[in-house]
């Protein structure tokens, strides 16, 4: 799939399900909402800021593991979802 196709309402549906599962894992991970305002303060900064230091950023836990992720899988699925969102 290519990372600037925009997202469809089945991709935001994933992206809501993958955060209420990594708040089953963490109480403080935020609504998609929240992440939505977030991202477009990362794209509206001079410095540019990467995917990664943005999730980081956004889910402390992170770590740049999958600590809070289930799997490397789980965790390469939100990062391609952002991506994309990213591109839009």
């Amino acid at each position: 799939m290519n990372t600037t196709e925009a997202l469809t309402s089945d991709d935001f549906d994933e992206l809501d399900a993958l955060l209420d599962d990594l708040r089953t894992r963490d109480e403080e991970v935020p609504q998609w909402e929240f992440c939505e305002g977030f991202l477009a303060a990362v794209v509206c900064t001079r410095e540019p800021i990467s995917d990664e230091e943005a999730v980081d950023a956004l889910l402390p836990e992170f770590e740049g593991e999958t600590a809070l992720f289930t799997s490397p899988e789980q965790k390469a699925r939100f990062m391609a979802l952002w991506a994309r969102r990213r591109a839009e």
